[in-house]
């Protein structure tokens, strides 16, 4: 009965979230509020008290965070951080620690906040000072924005502030007695991990991964299964299994894999944390004065901080004073990595439930303020100029260099035929190719001819969605039916064109029959091989008589 209950409460709490983002979709909010907002509904304090057993429901939404936490690391490419350059990790270290004291200092003197000890004091400055990467890069990438100088000045910040977070995790067990000792136990435990869990990777793990790359489902198995282990030596050493799983993100982040595992854990990932922003909502309290004070001067500190320590410390160092100003604008509201973090500090009894749901109203609120002041950043920034005297800079884009424009889906014969070709006769066109396909051994392959190899599984819709250096303006299928295992080419073709809409594409067809559909649904060209032998048998044929 217990189990049927679960089963019922998790149906139930999918359902309403379900419901709930359809709603919020509707007038663009983001899918986080919607989730809490199903929580709330279905929760005993302000709605219908249809789920009483959050218990049941907590345990399932932890391992939505190990899924979210390896993935944040899978995501966080140490070479790319490295490169961001010097004024932007400094820009990143002022705007954490200026604002982190600037909202420490503000709560410390205002009394009328609640914060009631000194874990209330660092929980609330850490986390108002993380920004929302999924609701920043979501709002960016609907207005072509992650490309220019201020996109990717904000992408670069929230890379470093997970890091931020990441040392503050590895810290958080043993804030309860923080002497010297427990400290450097935990300083201690985190380097023998992360160097245990890099050098297993590295001569381990990764030649392993490469000789099982032919199977798209052992690799994404693999990389499940080294999450978990990490997770377990973490609890292990002391440290926390969320902090396990992102280091064993981390530790993988580099292989050519890696982005076609957060492709297919992605929708795991979302069904568990669909669940943990439920289960945030069941437990949010009946709205009371002080949760709303809170949330207002939650939202004046977090506008107020990046202001402070992003836009005009940008300025002053040259990063450029719109940049600057949209990027502070871009960062000011909360991360879902704050809530997490709150959560953790609610089991280890830092916080309470209460200062936990001060920072949950704070963050629904500000989600709700920034998907405007995203929307409407430029706006913003053409009224504040005429006050500030700004000055708007041309947008950069990348180097010709760093981007690929044609994009080839699969690496078959016909691929292979037409690389060489194209090495014989027009090398510039090669170095502006990416090819994305699942079998490593035709990595070395591809790039002696200068394109770049690319690891993905075109069975799976969403791989394309996480491949980066590739802005493709062509994008070619070469592969025939009968060799997309799980996927068409009519398939790709609408996942493509949902992608990639500007892309001008090629497809191949196995008849006439699909070359006719191919063409209906938007492709420029469609080309059947057995067509293209059978004129050229003819031509072969006519000049030989």
């Amino acid at each position: 009965m217990h189990g049927l209950s679960i089963l019922n409460d998790i149906a139930l709490a999918i359902i309403t979230a379900t419901a709930t983002a359809h709603i919020l979709r509707i007038i663009k909010q983001p899918l986080i509020l919607a989730y809490v907002a199903g929580g709330i509904i279905l929760g005993p304090n302000i709605g219908f008290s249809l789920i009483n057993d959050e218990i049941s429901i907590e345990i399932i939404s932890e391992m939505g965070l190990i899924f979210l936490l390896f993935i944040i690391g899978l995501e966080i490419d140490l070479r790319k951080i490295i490169s961001l350059g010097k004024k932007i990790i400094l820009l990143a270290l002022i705007q954490f620690l200026a604002g982190t004291m600037i909202t420490a200092a503000i709560f410390h003197f205002l009394p009328i906040a609640g914060i009631k000890s000194k874990f209330d004091l660092i929980y609330t400055s850490f986390a108002l000072n993380l920004s929302s990467t999924l609701i920043v890069v979501k709002l960016l990438k609907d207005k072509f924005e992650t490309e220019t100088a201020a996109g990717r000045l904000t992408i670069a910040i929230l890379i470093l502030q997970d890091i931020w977070a990441i040392i503050f995790m590895a810290f958080q067990p043993n804030f309860s007695n923080p002497a010297l000792g427990k400290l450097l136990y935990s300083l201690f435990y985190g380097i023998v991990l992360i160097s245990f869990s890099f050098i297993v990777s590295r001569y381990l793990l990764s030649p392993f991964l490469k000789k099982a790359s032919g199977s798209p489902e052992l690799v994404l198995l693999s990389a499940i299964s080294w999450c978990f282990l990490l997770s377990a030596i973490a609890q292990k050493l002391g440290l926390s299994r969320e902090m396990g799983a992102l280091i064993a993100g981390v530790s993988i982040s580099a292989f050519p894999y890696g982005n076609d595992v957060v492709s297919k854990i992605s929708g795991i990932r979302d069904f568990f944390i669909t669940l943990f922003f439920v289960s945030l909502g069941l437990k949010f309290p009946s709205p009371t004065l002080n949760i709303f004070v809170f949330s207002l001067f939650a939202i004046l500190i977090v506008f107020l901080t990046r202001f402070f320590s992003v836009a005009f410390p940008g300025n002053y160092l040259k990063l450029g004073s719109r940049a600057s100003f949209l990027t502070a604008i871009n960062l000011s509201q909360i991360s879902e990595f704050s809530l997490v973090i709150a959560a953790l500090g609610v089991s280890y009894g830092h916080i309470g439930q209460d200062m936990q749901n001060k920072i949950l109203s704070a963050t629904l609120f500000c989600s709700l303020v920034s998907t405007y002041t995203i929307t409407f950043n430029d706006k913003i920034f053409f009224f504040a100029s005429s006050f500030f005297k700004l000055k708007g800079e041309r947008e950069y884009s990348k180097n010709p260099q760093d981007e690929r424009d044609i994009l080839i889906l699969g690496y078959f014969k016909e691929t292979k035929a037409f690389l060489r070709y194209c090495y014989e006769n027009d090398m510039n066109l090669c170095k502006r190719m990416a090819i994305i396909d699942f079998n490593e051994q035709n990595s070395s392959e591809i790039k002696k001819t200068g394109a770049i190899w690319i690891y993905g599984d075109l069975s799976h819709p969403d791989s394309l969605k996480h491949i980066h250096n590739v802005k493709p303006s062509i994008i070619v299928s070469s592969v025939p039916d009968i060799f997309l295992k799980g996927s068409t080419n009519l398939k790709l073709l609408k996942n493509v064109k949902n992608i990639f809409p500007s892309a001008k594409t090629i497809f191949t067809a196995q008849d006439q029959f699909q070359e006719d559909e191919l063409l209906s649904m938007g492709a420029e060209i469609a080309v059947s091989p057995q067509k293209l032998a059978g004129q050229e048998f003819y031509h072969s044929i006519k000049k030989l008589m």
